[in-house]
């Protein structure tokens, strides 16, 4: 290759098939990558639906119990707006703590891809110049920024959907008739479905931004130019959506696809698992004592729970393995193509 200026190449640019190719040996000869993809994915809430199948949902009843002391039939009590305000300062703490650990494991990912040879060959011979700890640092920070900036359409739709949801339970509160979710979903599933396509269309962007980002701070001057701010940077790395419509969506299409595929069988044997152990506590007991009306040690219950217990683990760490291997699949797609 011959550079007629910085950032200017003199060869064709690799094909998305040769990329994807990259993605997928890089994403699978590299696990280190697994690491801080299951940290990227932990963080931003990914967990949550790996726990899906041991999350119970309270019963009407039990809400109306719940509820009975902060909402009344004239509306929401001053107790209730208090520990909404708490609730509220509680989760945004929380929600800026897990932005900067996923904007760490991302920041520590695409480094451990833009040093390797097969994404150096694939980039056309750039290569990443070495970040001292505050440039590193900086860069996390921003990155944290830029996908707040990213979920705020998100955020406007979640608080639409509390407000709604809000209302559907004071409702159901002052009449008692039918059955709580069936009326949440069925008053609210616009909101619901306007959450959803926001939080795709905040992935998509914080996915082209943030390499963008990244790739202008270690010096891979594909796109963006070095004399850019990092606000530019990131605006153009996200118009990347609109000037290639057809290749970003494919990519985040192959991501998703990705994704399913690995965790829809874990997600289902955790479901399993978790029906198994769930019935042997309740029909054994306790598993530090489990008795017979004798008062004799069940030792075959105790045997039985044991090992579903140890089965839902193994489950649950190899769920955690293949949700971090799907998640530096999806974030190679992104890094690679930025490189191209």
């Amino acid at each position: 290759m011959t550079l007629v200026a910085p950032g200017v190449r003199t060869e064709a640019v690799p094909g998305w098939r040769t990329g994807v190719s990259a993605s997928f040996s890089l994403a699978l000869g590299r696990p280190m990558l697994w690491l801080f993809g299951a940290i990227g994915f932990g963080a931003r809430g990914g967990f949550l639906a790996l726990a899906l199948p041991i999350i119970t949902i309270p019963s009407a009843s039990l809400m109306s119990v719940i509820f009975s002391g902060e909402i009344s039939t004239s509306g929401t009590t001053s107790q209730a707006i208090g520990l909404a305000v708490v609730a509220v300062v509680i989760s945004a703490t929380i929600a800026i703590v897990m932005l900067l650990i996923a904007a760490y494991a991302d920041v520590a990912a695409f480094e451990i891809l833009a040093a390797d040879p097969e994404t150096t060959s694939v980039s056309g011979g750039f290569m990443a110049r070495p970040v001292t700890r505050r440039e590193r640092l900086d860069l996390v920070a921003g990155l944290a920024v830029v996908q707040a900036l990213a979920l705020i359409p998100a955020i406007i739709a979640g608080l639409v959907l509390a407000e709604q949801v809000h209302s559907v339970i004071l409702e159901w509160s002052a009449t008692q008739i039918g059955s709580l979710y069936d009326q949440i979903l069925a008053e609210s599933g616009g909101q619901i479905l306007a959450l959803a396509a926001m939080l795709i269309v905040a992935d998509l962007i914080y996915a082209t931004a943030s390499r963008a980002v990244m790739v202008a701070r270690l010096g891979l001057e594909t796109e963006a130019g070095s004399g850019r701010h990092r606000r530019a940077v990131a605006i153009h790395g996200a118009l990347r959506l609109v000037r290639r419509p057809f290749r970003s969506l494919s990519i985040a299409l192959l991501g998703w696809i990705v994704t399913v595929v690995v965790l829809a069988p874990v997600v289902w044997a955790s479901s399993v698992a978790w029906s198994g152990l769930r019935t042997s506590l309740l029909t054994t007991g306790v598993p530090t004592a489990p008795i017979t009306n004798g008062g004799v040690v069940d030792a075959q219950g105790l045997l039985a729970t044991v090992v579903a217990i140890v089965i839902f683990a193994a489950i649950w760490v190899a769920a955690t393995i293949l949700a971090g291997f799907a998640s530096a699949v999806r974030a190679a797609l992104w890094s690679v193509d930025a490189l191209r």
